[in-house]
């Protein structure tokens, strides 16, 4: 690379980190884990097409529970003789109609089983879309943590960069050796500009989920390993599953088709239609007052025999729902224990694998990249095995951050094949 372009390099990383630092010097607002899920609980846009969906099914429950209108009749009737009438008729009546069959008990049950389906359904829906918004959090927050370590690891490499140009200058050090840290500071600059975008990037991300994209959120988690449980029982045994709500929505649809069946069943009861009112007929001139005049009532059963209909079509939506249902259960058994095993084994392997390089590699390259320092003062190591040593350390720190990131990750995972969240994990 040649020195032109290391200074571009150099002036973008700058202008990078000059605007972050204006952007963070005002309307900045750290969110932990906690909090960010207080802002975001039940308020968030996406949980209304849940809402939509139950109000939808409400409305078909109000449809099976509402009863035939009443019917107002008014009749008038007039006989001539000749021009003249003779006899003259009026009548006003109330209907309605009256289900004997149980089928209006059975479609009302049958409705509000759909009801409790949507809600147990809209219920998991709501646990995914926290779980997502979670994940947007958790990827601010490893954003800020790669930004951190690489600016942290690049202090000590400017500062060696800024010794070797005094050394060169009085003749202790070769050109080798400052040209070969200057190749790795702009390496290492490089880096933590992607770094830097990309956390702009998550930062614009959290702020327009959370509903303010003029202000600045930052997540402040430092990503801590979740601390497992501890038995040596199966862990999908403990973590739920059958209880899941959208498995317990399963239940309710297969109940709600049985209704529709029992429905189906009541088709050769007829309906009645009932008609009682009020009459007077005036018969023509009489000999007294009233004379020709006369009152009484009207009255009327009929009933709709269903000669040519017989429930044909609930009881195929009711065998299709039925049918529906249990298949939905069955994949659903199917999956919720293959994702409960396989994310529960995954997060228990990420966990120890994170312990393990934390322990093993990420202290040692640390280590070692302080004492290849010391040495490389001393003359014992050469600039290439002193690079090479501050790599690995800045490699390791940056694995380790994205460790716990995974590990989080295969948290979210448990707690959607759960369906319980903050299962299992610490906070």
């Amino acid at each position: 690379m040649t020195s032109s372009r290391r200074v571009m390099r150099a002036l973008a990383l700058s202008s990078i980190l000059s605007i972050t630092g204006a952007a963070t010097a005002h309307a900045q607002e750290k969110l932990s884990v906690e909090e960010f899920r207080a802002r975001v609980e039940g308020k968030l846009p996406e949980l209304e097409r849940f809402e939509a969906d139950v109000l939808t099914a409400e409305a078909k429950v109000a449809e099976a529970r509402s009863r035939p209108a009443v019917s107002l009749s008014y009749e008038r009737e007039e006989v001539f003789t000749g021009n003249e009438g003779v006899a003259l008729k009026n009548a006003v009546s109330l209907g309605w109609s009256l289900d004997v069959s149980g089928r209006r008990g059975h479609y009302i049950k049958s409705a509000e089983l759909e009801v409790a389906a949507v809600q147990q359904s809209s219920e998991f829906g709501k646990q995914l879309v926290a779980i997502g918004a979670l994940e947007v959090y958790y990827r601010a927050a490893l954003a800020r943590l790669k930004a951190e370590s690489l600016q942290a690891t690049r202090a000590p490499l400017a500062t060696l960069v800024d010794r070797l140009k005094n050394r060169v200058r009085e003749g202790d050090a070769s050109g080798y050796d400052l040209a070969r840290f200057e190749l790795q500071l702009t390496e290492h600059d490089d880096a933590l500009a992607d770094a830097t975008t990309e956390l702009a990037v998550a930062g614009a991300e959290l702020s327009a989920l959370l509903g303010s994209p003029d202000k600045e959120f930052v997540a402040s988690s430092e990503l801590p390993l979740p601390v497992l449980a501890t038995d040596s029982t199966n862990p999908s045994d403990n973590l739920g599953g059958a209880n899941r709500s959208d498995m317990l929505a399963t239940q309710h649809e297969e109940q709600g088709g049985r209704a529709l069946k029992k429905a189906a069943s009541r088709w050769w009861i007829p309906t009645l239609d009932l008609s009682v009112g009020y009459l007077n007929t005036d018969f023509g001139p009489g000999t007294g007052p009233g004379a020709n005049f006369a009152h009484g009532y009207t009255g009327m059963v009929s009933a709709s025999i269903p000669i040519f209909s017989k429930g044909d079509a609930d009881q195929k939506r009711g065998e299709a729902q039925i049918r529906r249902a249990r298949a939905k259960r069955t994949i659903l058994e199917r999956r919720i224990s293959t994702q409960i095993q396989s994310s529960s084994t995954r997060l228990s392997s990420r966990v120890q694998q994170a312990q393990q390089f934390r322990e093993r590699q990420l202290v040692r390259t640390v280590e070692l990249a302080k004492k290849s320092e010391t040495a490389y003062q001393g003359g014992e190591v050469s600039a290439l095995e002193l690079s090479d040593a501050y790599s690995k350390a800045s490699a390791a720190q940056l694995r380790f951050i994205d460790l716990r990131y995974q590990c989080r990750l295969a948290e979210l995972a448990l707690w959607a094949a759960t369906g319980v969240l903050g299962q299992g994990v610490s906070k």
